[in-house]
Parts: C-alpha cells; sequence; structure tokens
C-alpha cells in the first residue's frame, strides 16, 4: 500500500485514490497467502488392484462432501458421505467394493466429488487383484 498526504488539497492518497482523510491514521494490511482451492487429485495407485488413496482439499469448512464411484454406463456403484468437514486435506481410501461390499469387476470406473454445487472427476482402472 503507498499512501502519502496532499497537504496543499487537505486529502490523503492511497495506492493513487484521493480520500478525504490525513495519511497518519492509515494502517498497511498486506495481502496474505491466497486460500487454497477446491482440488481432487488423481487416486493412487492407479492402476489399481486391491485400494486406492483419493485424495482432496477443501479450500473451506463445508457441511456435506460426497464421493461416488461410477461405472462407465454412468451407474453408482458406491457414495460415500463426509461431513461436515473442515478446510484442508483429506483423502478417502477406496477398498475396490461396491455400496454392497461386494468386489467390483475389472474395468474403467470414475470417481465423483461433490462439494456443493461443484463436482470434480478422476478416472480410475481396476485391474483383478
Amino acid at each position: 500500500m503507498n499512501a502519502r498526504n496532499d497537504s496543499d488539497a487537505g486529502v490523503c492518497v492511497v495506492d493513487r485514490k484521493r480520500h478525504p482523510a490525513d495519511c497518519t491514521n492509515i494502517v498497511g494490511v498486506e495481502p496474505g497467502p491466497a486460500a487454497p482451492a477446491l482440488a481432487f487429485m488423481p487416486p493412487a495407485p492407479n492402476p489399481v488392484r486391491t485400494t486406492a488413496r483419493m485424495p482432496f482439499v477443501l479450500p473451506m469448512a463445508e457441511k456435506r462432501v460426497e464421493l461416488g464411484i461410477y461405472d462407465v454406463q454412468g451407474r453408482l456403484r458406491r457414495l460415500e458421505r463426509f461431513g461436515p468437514m473442515q478446510a484442508g486435506s483429506h483423502s478417502w481410501t477406496w477398498d475396490g467394493r461396491d455400496g454392497r461390499g461386494e468386489p467390483m469387476a475389472s474395468g474403467v470406473y470414475f470417481a465423483r466429488l461433490m462439494v456443493g454445487t461443484t463436482a470434480l472427476r478422476q478416472r480410475i482402472l481396476k485391474l483383478a487383484p
């Protein structure tokens, strides 16, 4: 922040904008680090034989977060609901099973992270154990 008095005009100039005040009481606040963005990182390992860790980052606390596993036809095979969750780094480990606890067949699947109205996706290749 750049502030200076323009005593002839009786104004304070802050970052090239004129304000009818004295600059002696101006306190500068420097911008802090940017808040992390919502992120859904690739599952690891991928391809997966037994379990895959799915890391994600929440930029702020959320009341409801969902992570679903979908087959290539778009059918929901498993849904995990989390919440409330604090801002920061999180992860969920998929055990390769569907919502009934049955092992899922080898093939391509999609993980979808839903946070509010935002959906992020990652592709997963599941191999036989």
